[in-house]
């Protein structure tokens, strides 16, 4: 039982995750891996993998300390007021970034595939409606819950076509593997660091977090579960399009299950694909704002931030705006910055936490 309404346990923040994981990870997992890495790109989850256990160990040691705080509480106690509170700036600027390329892919994708002749402003206006609309009536646990019942079911569709897919899998689109691959893959494994950073965000609202002591054990499940998935999604879509196709399509997870032909009721399974997938973007674009929100409310000492959600709604669909519609310029700028800070905030930052908490005997 949770301590109180407004809280939620560690495992349902891995639940959330797995939610807001799924949709990166198909839109940009396939398309990096068939770019860098080519037949080899299924080795760069096992690759990301060695990244992300030293991080969830070291946040395991950072909670056995502070068991209630928010990662940026931390932060400021390790670093001191100043630099805690400029930091905290840092990942709002970050955050609030990340999430217009967020809400800007989510509406390209759906413009991409299915509705080609809408505005993606449509699609933009009424995300951030509902999301705003939903944020001021509920809190984080009731987000956990709907991630709780639809979380399981996208596990379920996306291994089921897995399976389905694996019959058409071509060995020679995934081999051969040699020493020669290893940095493609490397490279291949920055955007799966960058989607898997999502992990670690999941801390900077650690405050709303119960059952912190069992970060090791819960967080290792997950990202295991996340490392067998990916490179599940890898194999088959590279291995039935070939990576040359992958690298040429907007969205090439969509153009893999309509290869899928088996059964009659079975071909127009890209219209469930598309329902899941609007689900994570929509609890994907709710918690990261969710964290913003956390954010300033830790700078500034709020005690609300709800009356904030319209406005900051507001400011997300204009910078939406500004990015004009040119998909390939907006993946160009996602790739080029938000990878490397996504690496830096998620992975780099719990490391320098740690190093200095522990020479300031703060850890």
């Amino acid at each position: 039982m949770l301590a109180s309404k407004d809280k939620i346990s560690i495992r349902q923040a891995m639940v959330i995750f797995l939610a807001i994981a799924y949709s990166p990870t198909l839109r940009f997992s396939l398309v990096a891996g068939a770019k860098e890495a080519k037949q080899a790109a299924w080795l760069a989850p096992i690759i990301t993998l060695f990244f992300v256990i030293p991080v969830i160990f070291i946040l395991h040691r950072i909670y056995k300390k502070y068991k209630e705080a928010s990662f940026m509480e931390v932060i400021e106690d390790v670093f001191g007021t100043v630099a805690g509170k400029t930091i905290t700036a840092l990942y709002i600027i970050f955050q609030t970034f990340q999430l217009g390329i967020v809400i800007y892919n989510y509406a390209d994708k759906f413009v991409s595939t299915a509705y080609t002749q809408s505005n993606q402003l449509v699609f933009v206006a009424v995300m951030l409606f509902v999301v705003a609309f939903i944020s001021r009536k509920s809190g984080i646990s009731v987000l956990a819950r709907m991630c709780e019942i639809l979380t399981p079911i996208t596990a379920f569709v996306f291994l089921f076509l897995a399976i389905l897919s694996l019959k058409d899998v071509k060995i020679s689109n995934i081999t051969p593997i040699s020493y020669l691959d290893i940095f493609p893959a490397f490279k291949a494994n920055l955007i799966i660091m960058s989607n898997w950073s999502l992990l670690i965000y999941m801390f900077l609202f650690s405050n709303y977090i119960n059952n912190k002591e069992k970060i090791k054990k819960v967080c290792s499940v997950t990202i295991l579960l996340s490392t067998f998935l990916t490179v599940l999604l890898l194999v088959t879509g590279i291995g039935i399009l070939g990576a040359s196709t992958i690298e040429l399509s907007p969205v090439p997870y969509i153009t893999m299950v309509k290869q899928i032909s088996a059964f009659g009721f079975l071909e127009r399974l890209e219209a469930v694909v598309l329902s899941l997938w609007l689900f994570s973007d929509f609890i994907g674009i709710s918690i990261l704002i969710f964290i913003v929100l956390n954010l300033l409310k830790s700078l500034f000492k709020l005690s609300d931030t709800k009356p904030l959600i319209g406005i900051y709604s507001v400011i997300l669909f204009f910078m939406v705006m500004m990015f004009g519609r040119n998909t390939f310029e907006v993946q160009a700028l996602g790739f080029s910055m938000i990878v490397p800070l996504s690496i830096f905030f998620g992975f780099i930052m719990p490391v320098l936490v740690l190093v200095v908490g522990m020479i300031r005997k703060k850890v």
